[in-house]
């Protein structure tokens, strides 16, 4: 069997404080569960909670948080009416940002 170090490296690095800045993608016909896997490394270690980012009057609320941590989908994230306040909320909270569900965008979208 081949063994990719650097993915090892990423996973590590990843759980090894409950969250890391990296720059990470997974895709293909394996991409959820491969995601699935990191999640579960991460709430291994530093247990699963709900969080409610506070947004000038708003909230934001996070069902999968998990230290410096979330597992959102793209429909959280993108599904509702959401600005830069949003998202700027979400990176004052969380290091890593785990996005499920992205769809496959076209030229035209």
């Amino acid at each position: 069997p081949t063994v990719d170090y650097r993915r090892q490296a990423e996973m590590q690095q990843l759980t090894s404080s409950g969250g890391a800045a990296l720059d990470a993608y997974v895709y293909g016909a394996n991409a959820r569960t491969k995601l699935a896997a990191c999640w579960a490394a991460v709430v291994s270690r530093v247990g699963e909670s709900r969080f409610q980012v506070q947004l000038s009057g708003r909230h934001f609320d996070v069902s999968r948080a998990a230290g410096d941590v979330c597992f959102l989908t793209f429909k959280e994230l993108c599904g509702e009416d959401r600005g830069e306040t949003d998202f700027l909320g979400l990176c004052q909270h969380f290091r890593t940002l785990l996005l499920d569900g992205v769809p496959r965008f076209d030229s035209l979208e």
